[in-house]
């Protein structure tokens, strides 16, 4: 019997199938989990010299091969279902005490199944052997949703909008806005993770929103021009893929030149928002998964 997939320490699950635990698919062994992924190197040769001129290293894919056996006739067709090739992108979900966070998952593909009818199938033990690759190669964690934060708009003491600028006005940190906390984003993870910002402003008009990230005294700005994001509408800033939308049209000619589309790297970092012009109340939401490699 397959059971519905809970996180029980030393499960898995993909496609619908339960691995380990109480379930009749027995997970025998996971390889590939914990290696480095590939790396794309960027090195470039010297002219008529020995050697290189190093460049950026990247991650490249990862993959991952399952061992499974089903004790069970009727978990073969279930088995053939979740390990079908090709398709799109289907979380693998694990709870493996101490690693990424003893519950976590990762987005992958099958890319290959072989399965042997042999004197063990015959016998009852019905062996799997299937990999899955997964495109990302960070192992995210696998709580049902992610971590989300509120950002309230930066206001200085008299409360009105930071800009445009009226004088007399002092120019101090954060710290020094009465009623105001820069809040705390925290990567419980091992590697930087992109997050997905969004902001529907309830009343007025929201004018070229600003974030900042300060981590270890180093400030990361992406900022925008001629952005207004009228009341009702819903800005989204998808940070991993550098796409930025207003109800889902693209708005990527209004970010700064100078802007970074900025990562939350492991530990705590703060983050701000500040609007030219902006209603009271405004706020705007943070999502994001602590990953680990």
């Amino acid at each position: 019997m397959i059971p519905p997939y809970t996180g029980e320490a030393w499960t898995a699950e993909f496609g619908g199938v339960t691995m380990g635990g109480p379930s009749s698919v027995v997970l025998e062994e996971v390889s590939g989990l914990l290696d480095a992924p590939e790396v794309r190197t960027s090195d470039a040769e010297l002219l008529q010299r020995d050697g290189l001129v190093p460049g950026t290293d990247y991650m490249g894919g990862r993959s991952v091969t399952l061992s499974v056996v089903a004790l069970e006739p009727a978990d073969v067709p279930a088995l053939l279902t979740a390990f079908r090739p090709g398709g799109l992108e289907r979380p693998f979900r694990f709870a493996f005490p101490g690693i990424a966070g003893g519950l976590g998952q990762f987005m992958a593909r099958v890319r290959r199944r072989s399965a042997k009818v042999d004197d063990q199938y015959v016998a009852g033990a019905r062996r799997f052997d299937v990999e899955l690759f997964a495109t990302d190669p960070r192992l995210y964690s696998g709580t049902d949703l992610p971590d989300r934060v509120e950002i309230p708009v930066r206001v200085p003491r008299q409360g009105s909008p930071i800009f445009p600028f009226s004088f007399p006005f002092d120019i101090g940190g954060p710290e020094d806005k009465v009623g105001y906390a820069a809040p705390n984003l925290v990567n419980w993870g091992s590697v930087p993770v992109f997050p997905v910002i969004r902001m529907t402003p309830r009343n007025g008009t929201a004018l070229n929103p600003k974030l900042t990230v300060v981590k270890g005294g180093v400030r990361t700005e992406f900022a925008t021009r001629g952005l207004p994001v009228p009341r009702g509408d819903t800005l989204l800033i998808d940070m991993a893929a550098r796409r930025i939308t207003l109800n889902g049209s693209s708005r990527f000619g209004m970010v700064l030149p100078q802007s970074q589309w900025f990562a939350l790297e492991p530990g705590a970092s703060l983050i701000h928002l500040d609007v030219e012009e902006g209603p009271d109340g405004l706020a705007a939401s943070v999502e994001w998964r602590s990953a680990w490699m």
